[in-house]
C-alpha cells in the first residue's frame, strides 16, 4: 500500500514540475511592454491569455486577442477611459485599429478614472483575417493614463 501511495505522490510531483517547467501553455502571464516614448507612463500591469511566461505572444487571425491591463491616473483631474490599440504586421502589409470605451462589447474597464485611482480592465480585440502569418507589433494607448508596445506572432488557424 505504501508503494502505491509513494508512486502516486511521485506522479503528482512530476506532473506539477512538468507543467511548471513547460509554462503550462499560454495563460494570463505578465508581459513587459516597451515605452511608447510619448511622456506617458507604461501600464502598472499588463498580461494576456495569448502570452506565455517568456513574454512570447501568439494570436490567431480571425480570432480574438485578449489584453488585460492596470493603469494609474497620475493626473490632477478625472479622465474618461478610452483605449486605442494599433496592430501592424512587421512587413507593413496590414494595420488594424481598435478603439474601445467602457460601453463597447467584449470590454470591461471603468468609464472614468479619478485622480490617483488605479483602474483594471480587459478587452477582447477581434483580429482581422487579412494578416500574413508572422510577427506584428501592437501599441496599447489608454489616453492620458498609459501607453505600451509589444509583439505578437500572428498565426493562421
Amino acid at each position: 500500500m505504501e508503494s502505491m501511495i509513494a508512486k502516486m505522490v511521485l506522479f503528482l510531483l512530476l506532473l506539477a514540475v512538468s507543467l511548471r517547467s513547460c509554462g503550462a501553455s499560454f495563460g494570463y502571464e505578465p508581459v513587459t511592454l516597451e515605452e511608447c516614448g510619448n511622456n506617458l507612463p507604461n501600464f502598472t500591469s499588463f498580461n494576456s491569455s495569448n502570452c506565455n511566461a517568456r513574454g512570447e505572444c501568439v494570436a490567431f487571425m480571425g480570432r480574438r486577442l485578449r489584453l488585460e491591463f492596470s493603469a494609474k491616473n497620475n493626473n490632477k483631474y478625472a479622465v474618461d477611459v478610452v483605449v486605442l490599440v494599433t496592430i501592424e504586421s512587421l512587413d507593413r502589409s496590414h494595420t488594424q485599429y481598435f478603439r474601445a470605451t467602457c460601453e463597447d462589447y467584449n470590454i470591461n474597464f471603468p468609464c472614468r478614472a479619478e485622480p490617483n485611482q488605479e483602474i483594471t480592465g480587459y478587452m477582447q480585440i477581434p483580429l482581422d483575417k487579412e494578416y500574413k502569418e508572422g510577427a506584428a507589433t501592437f501599441t496599447v494607448h489608454a489616453y492620458s493614463l498609459a501607453c505600451g508596445r509589444g509583439r505578437v506572432y500572428m498565426k493562421d488557424m
